[in-house]
């Protein structure tokens, strides 16, 4: 995990590659907790929710969705040679598959907050030890370039206008993992500040693929 500062040389994992998110929106301070399953953070007790419609307190609930919950500026890896190796799968290509990605319906703003600014970019990454493989910005696939070691989307800020806000759009993700991937990295970025950008991989998993091009 990192949390906060995702500017330029962020290492994916202790010993993975080095990332430059500057372009799509990274920096900005680290956050009170960290990701969580099926909450936007680890500290609380609000549940994530992907409907688009307002939330409100009368229709708050303990558990609402399955899937992952960060707040902006967070970086999250998984080491998936532990994942195969849990499950007995060695060397299979899989998917990650999300089926709703964006800002979280189920939180209610506070004063010093601004949900209908929201603005916050979903990254996934998958990559080896050595380099990035293929990376996806709200459920499109992206360019990447790699400049003196550190690898960064090929993409400048002005073109991403799909930056997804709290106006009831939400994206998917279907992303191949090859059977030699060692990491599976998502990624959550803005660009105002604390403006309510808590973002949600609703319905987020892995399924084994029969072969990944």
């Amino acid at each position: 995990m990192h949390d906060g500062g995702l500017d330029v040389d962020v290492r994916l994992a202790e010993d993975g590659v080095l990332f430059n998110f500057l372009n799509v929106g990274g920096g900005g301070a680290a956050v009170l907790g960290l990701p969580a399953n099926d909450t936007y953070r680890s500290i609380s007790s609000v549940p994530i929710r992907t409907t688009g419609e307002k939330f409100t307190q009368e229709n708050f609930t303990s558990k609402l969705e399955d899937g992952i919950g960060m707040s902006p500026n967070e970086l999250l890896t998984f080491d998936l040679d532990e994942l195969r190796t849990a499950g007995r799968l060695p060397g299979i290509a899989m998917r990650f598959v999300v089926e709703r990605a964006g800002i979280n319906d189920a939180d209610i703003a506070q004063p010093s907050y601004y949900k209908d600014k929201a603005c916050a970019n979903l990254l996934v990454i998958v990559s080896t030890e050595e380099r990035a493989l293929s990376a996806y910005v709200n459920g499109t696939e992206v360019f990447l370039s790699k400049r003196n070691g550190v690898f960064s989307v090929d993409t400048e800020m002005e073109e991403l206008a799909s930056s997804l806000r709290a106006d009831g759009r939400f994206v998917a993700f279907d992303v191949p993992i090859p059977p030699h991937a060692r990491y599976l990295t998502l990624v959550t970025t803005d660009y105002d500040g604390a403006n309510f950008d808590h973002a949600v991989f609703s319905g987020a998993r892995l399924e084994l693929a029969a072969s990944v091009e």
